[in-house]
């Protein structure tokens, strides 16, 4: 589903607030979601943020989360459906 967020953080290199998405319709099966920043949309080169349990939409971004890693900018916040 459609991953939103509203980067609170003022520096230019780091970002923070919150991530929010919707369920899917059928939850049965799912125990989390997994939250990631990537280099693209695909999930490419992924960096692992943290978990949230089925029945949360909201995962708290830290601020001051660095969005680079070495000459990698990432630019995708991806939610992930555990089982």
């Amino acid at each position: 589903s459609s991953v939103q967020f509203t980067d609170i953080d003022l520096d230019m290199s780091d970002i923070g607030g919150p991530v929010i998405w919707y369920e899917p319709a059928n939850t049965a099966g799912l125990t989390e979601y997994s939250v990631y920043m990537a280099v693209d949309a695909s999930g490419t080169l992924r960096k692992y943020l943290g978990n949230v349990s089925v029945g949360q939409t909201i995962f708290s971004l830290p601020v001051n989360t660095y969005r680079y890693t070495g000459k990698l900018l990432y630019t995708h916040l991806i939610v992930y459906a555990r089982n």
